[in-house]
């Protein structure tokens, strides 16, 4: 009897403090798509917002793609951007750059052909998380913590290819740029990665023992 409290007492104060291992996932594809749906399949640049060029501003949409099929239950999340040296050209000294769910095929906007839809996808319907950014958050790491939707949507999506979308959700001028990541891509920019934290395969194990011992004594007791 007095075993089975202390048992149940010290399983009861391992939930708490579950073990947990990180996983960092590189990014298999990043970029962007243009608001009348064109997209650079050659090009990994990930800038997001208002581009001005020659008094023609259009907007972009950014997306990051990640193999979830080495992953196991999903825990927590963050995502992580880089911000080089002119990453940042804004007239506002802050902009805000919120992630979104991605609902479309994967495979169709990575090889360009997801168009408008693609774009409008990408900056809208559920949000996974936001950060602001300034010209001062330049040359570092920008880590965006996914929300529960976020965290929910990858936890979901185990064992599939899945995208994230990118949008700057505080554009308010009326000329020039307004944009956040530019001059990014895979060289000599770091990767975007995707921080995953996954419950340690031997606190799972504890815990499923802990419960087959707890039954096992229940049914002897019956």
């Amino acid at each position: 009897m007095i075993r089975t409290a202390l048992f149940m007492l010290c399983l009861a104060c391992a939930f708490p403090v579950m073990a947990s291992a990180q996983i960092n996932i590189d990014a298999e594809d990043s970029g962007w798509y243009r608001d009348d749906g064109f997209h650079d399949v050659t090009n990994e640049n990930y800038l997001t917002g208002i581009f001005d060029f020659n008094n023609n501003r259009t907007e972009r949409n950014s997306f990051f793609v990640f193999d979830l099929t080495n992953v196991g239950n999903v825990a927590d999340a963050v995502l992580r951007l880089n911000l080089p040296t002119t990453g940042y050209n804004s007239q506002d000294a802050m902009e805000t750059f919120t992630l979104f769910d991605f609902s479309g095929n994967v495979n169709s906007l990575i090889n360009g052909t997801g168009g408008v839809a693609a774009h409008t996808d990408l900056g809208t319907g559920v949000s996974f998380g936001s950060v602001d950014v300034s010209l001062a958050d330049e040359n570092s790491f920008i880590d965006i913590q996914l929300n529960t939707d976020g965290i929910a949507f990858l936890d979901s999506s185990v064992g599939n290819m899945v995208a994230i979308g990118g949008a700057v959700t505080s554009l308010n001028s009326t000329l020039g740029d307004e944009w956040v990541f530019g001059n990014t891509g895979p060289d000599p920019t770091p990767t975007p990665t995707l921080l995953v934290a996954v419950p340690e395969p031997s606190s799972i194990a504890l815990i499923g023992c802990a419960f087959a011992f707890v039954s096992t004594r229940r049914r002897r007791r019956s």
